[in-house]
């Protein structure tokens, strides 16, 4: 039995180690606007062409071998449970296993995006669920960030730089690591009781190393609802990427009952990068809207919608906090640490009005990893 007859009838004991974009010739076919992942970030489908590089299912860089030209064809929305999307025609192919497939160890097979509409539910649940990339792996490895990640991530949750930088939280723990975390040059002196302000510590006139940072990276003076993670953060190495989403969470996130994270914030921008942040690291994660009591703004009765990027099972790993690293946020998936296992799964959802119209369509081909 050849390897692809084998994927596509799912006898073999272990998922096949392929690209999501498989070997040549086998279907995979998106618009040429759709978005392709490579480690300098996302790039249009239409832009590739052999030679490049983009992110394969393993979360590394694997080379583009062809890129095939399919005319026009019909292109559907697929939409994952965590809210995630992408386009591609009903040729496309996707490794996916179905509810009886996972209840029997089973480990899936090739299917085309028509087979899985035509399956897409069993029962009352979706039948379909794709696993997700591993940890990415962008170009940018190495690069020197002008603020330590895990003290931008709290302070993107709790800090404020109208005037001195100010980080409010009063737990011992998190301040400590603040104080160790700041430049050299920088001292901070508490404020309040449960603040922490930021100076140099000569007094020269200068503003604080870290303001000055935050001024580069265009952070400083936003309030609230205008913070957002600047892209060389989210284009980090995995550990620099991890202590990030360590000081988002000892800020602003908290463990719910099923042991899910969920971080609040008045800034939808921020949400939307926490949650792409949190997939490039292997996780789940959505962005959902709560809204809160209604607030008098200048006369006006207001109701308050506060965004909220909520990831499922997240692990341990993710806190650095003694107080927030407690039982309820669980394991992480798969037994791995770090970071969530690929083996865990999105399930997919494709209904037949997601149809959009006929878009120009090319298939690429690309390495195969061991």
């Amino acid at each position: 039995m050849g390897l692809m007859e084998a994927i596509q009838r799912g006898k073999r004991p272990m998922p096949p180690r392929l690209m999501i974009y498989g070997t040549e010739g086998i279907g995979k076919a998106q618009p040429l606007d759709a978005k392709v992942l490579t480690p300098c970030g996302f790039v249009n489908m239409g832009d590739l062409k052999v030679g490049d590089e983009v992110i394969g299912s393993d979360g590394k860089a694997h080379r583009v071998l062809g890129v095939y030209p399919q005319g026009e064809k019909e292109v559907f929305q697929v939409t994952f449970r965590d809210g995630s999307t992408t386009r591609c025609c009903e040729d496309h192919l996707w490794f996916t296993q179905t509810c009886r497939e996972r209840d029997q160890g089973l480990a899936g097979a090739v299917r085309t995006l028509r087979d899985i509409r035509l399956t897409l539910r069993y029962g009352t649940h979706f039948n379909h669920a794709v696993a997700r990339v591993r940890s990415v792996q962008f170009a940018a490895l190495g690069c020197t960030l002008p603020v330590d990640p895990w003290l931008l991530g709290v302070y993107l949750g709790d800090g404020c730089s109208s005037g001195n930088v100010l980080i409010t939280n009063p737990e011992p723990d998190i301040q400590r690591k603040v104080a160790a975390s700041l430049d050299g040059a920088d001292a901070c002196v508490k404020s309040g009781g449960i603040a922490l302000r930021v100076k140099a510590k000569r007094r020269n006139n200068r503003p604080a190393v870290l303001k000055v940072a935050l001024a580069q990276l265009g952070l400083d003076g936003l309030e609230s609802h205008e913070k957002f993670i600047p892209l060389p953060y989210l284009h980090a190495t995995v550990e620099q990427r991890l202590a990030l989403l360590r000081g988002l969470v000892d800020s602003d996130g908290f463990v719910t009952n099923p042991g899910a994270v969920e971080f609040c914030t008045t800034s939808p921008r921020l949400a939307k990068d926490v949650c792409s942040l949190i997939r490039s690291l292997g996780g789940s994660a959505k962005t959902v809207t709560k809204t809160r009591p209604t607030f008098t703004h200048h006369g006006q009765r207001r109701t308050a919608d506060l965004p909220i990027a909520s990831s499922h099972r997240s692990p341990t790993t993710w806190f650095r906090s003694l107080r927030r690293n407690i039982s309820g946020s669980g394991p992480c998936p798969g037994g791995r640490s770090g970071t969530p296992s690929a083996a865990s799964n999105r399930s997919v959802g494709c209904p037949a009005s997601a149809s959009a119209s006929t878009r120009p369509i090319r298939c690429t081909s690309r390495t195969i990893f061991s």
